[in-house]
C-alpha cells in the first residue's frame, strides 16, 4: 500500500521526463511564438493607474504580504490590456474592483493550502468564501479578507447588470469556483486507491471560473459576445498551465490535479500507479487543448495582450526550465 507520492516508483512517467516533455512540447515547439512576445514591448500602451484607491489597496496588500508572508503584488497590467481590447477608454474602477476579487482569491487559496494555518483558520476562510455576494462584517481572523471582499463587493453594488453577464450569472460563477476552491482544500489524494470523480469540474473551476470572473467583471456594463467567450478561454487556458506545471508537486503533496481526470482513458483506471502511467501516456491531450484555446484567443484579443499573456506563460514555465537545465530527478 502506497503511503505517499515518494514511494511511486516511475520508468517512462518520472518526474524528469515529465519537465523534459513540456520543455520540448510547450516551449521549444513554440519558441518563436514565445521569443516574439518576450521582445513585444507592451509599456508603450501602459498607462500607469494614479487613483488613491490603488494606493490603499496596494498598502492593504503590503500589510498582508507582512503579517501572513503572502506574496500580495496585483498585475494591474494585465486587466488593462484586456481593457484595450475591447474599450476605447479605460476604466480603472473596474480594473479595481477585479483585482480586489482577485487578491481575495490568491489571499484564500494560499492559506488554504499552507501548512502553516490551523485547521480552524482554514474554516474560517471557507466561511467567508462561501459569503459569495453577501456583504460581512466579520470579527473574526482575516479581517484583511474582508477588507478585500468589500472592495470588490462595493463596487458591483453601484453597477447595473451586464447585458451579456447578469449579476445573477456572475454569483453562480463566482459559487462554482469557491465551491472547488473548498472542495480541493478539503479532499487530498488516497494513493492507496483511485480517483473516482463525479465531478470534474470540481478540480478546474476554482481557475477558470476565478480568471474568467475577474476579466468579466474589468469590463462590467461593457461585456459584449466576444469578451464573455474570450474570458471563458483565457480562464481554461490559466486552469491548463497552471495544472501542466504544477502536476508533480500537486501529487507529491498529495493534491488532486485535474490531469489525473483529463487526460486517462477512462473514469477509473486501477490503481493510482496506473492511472499516473495512464496521464503521463496522454499528457498531450492537455497541451494540444492548450494549443487550440491559444489559437482561438488569438482572434477576440489584441497583439499587446496576446504578448503579454505569452510572455506570462512563459514565465510561468520558469520551474519547468530549471528543472530541464538542473537535471532534476
Amino acid at each position: 500500500m502506497l503511503e505517499n507520492a515518494k514511494e511511486i516508483e516511475f520508468d517512462a512517467v518520472s518526474p524528469k521526463n515529465h519537465y523534459l516533455f513540456l520543455y520540448d512540447e510547450v516551449l521549444m515547439k513554440h519558441k518563436e511564438m514565445f521569443e516574439y512576445c518576450s521582445k513585444f514591448d507592451v509599456s508603450r500602451e501602459i498607462t500607469a493607474p494614479s487613483r488613491r484607491d490603488y494606493e490603499e489597496l496596494n498598502e492593504l496588500l503590503l500589510r498582508i504580504h507582512e503579517k501572513y508572508n503572502i506574496e500580495m503584488n496585483v498585475n494591474y497590467a494585465q486587466l488593462y490590456l484586456w481593457q484595450k481590447c475591447f474599450l476605447d477608454k479605460t476604466d480603472d474602477e473596474a480594473i479595481l474592483a477585479a483585482s480586489y476579487l482577485v487578491k481575495f482569491c490568491v489571499m484564500a487559496d494560499c492559506i488554504l493550502d499552507s501548512a502553516c494555518f490551523s485547521e480552524k483558520q482554514k474554516k474560517d476562510v471557507c466561511k467567508k468564501s462561501n459569503l459569495l455576494l453577501r456583504q460581512t462584517d466579520s470579527k473574526d481572523e482575516f479581517t484583511e479578507l474582508d477588507r478585500l471582499l468589500s472592495g470588490f463587493l462595493n463596487y458591483m453594488h453601484m453597477q447595473k447588470d451586464d447585458i451579456f453577464f447578469s449579476k445573477e450569472i456572475l454569483k453562480k460563477t463566482l459559487r462554482k469556483a469557491f465551491q472547488s476552491e473548498i472542495y480541493m482544500y478539503k479532499s487530498k489524494i488516497d494513493f492507496s486507491k483511485d480517483i473516482k470523480e463525479r465531478n470534474p469540474s470540481l478540480l478546474v473551476d476554482k481557475s477558470i471560473e476565478f480568471e474568467k470572473a475577474a476579466f468579466i467583471i474589468s469590463l462590467y456594463g461593457n461585456n459584449n459576445e466576444n469578451s464573455v467567450l474570450a474570458a471563458e478561454l483565457l480562464g481554461k487556458v490559466f486552469w491548463l498551465v497552471d495544472d501542466l506545471c504544477d502536476f508533480i508537486d500537486d501529487i507529491k503533496n498529495r493534491r488532486k490535479n485535474s490531469l489525473l481526470i483529463y487526460c486517462v482513458d477512462k473514469e477509473t483506471f486501477g490503481s493510482f500507479e496506473e492511472r499516473l502511467e495512464n496521464v503521463f501516456k496522454n499528457m498531450n491531450r492537455a497541451v494540444n487543448e492548450l494549443e487550440s484555446i491559444l489559437r482561438k484567443l488569438r482572434n477576440y484579443v489584441n497583439e499587446p495582450f496576446f504578448c503579454f499573456l505569452v510572455a506570462h506563460i512563459w514565465n510561468w514555465f520558469e520551474p519547468v526550465r530549471v528543472a530541464v537545465q538542473n537535471n532534476e530527478r
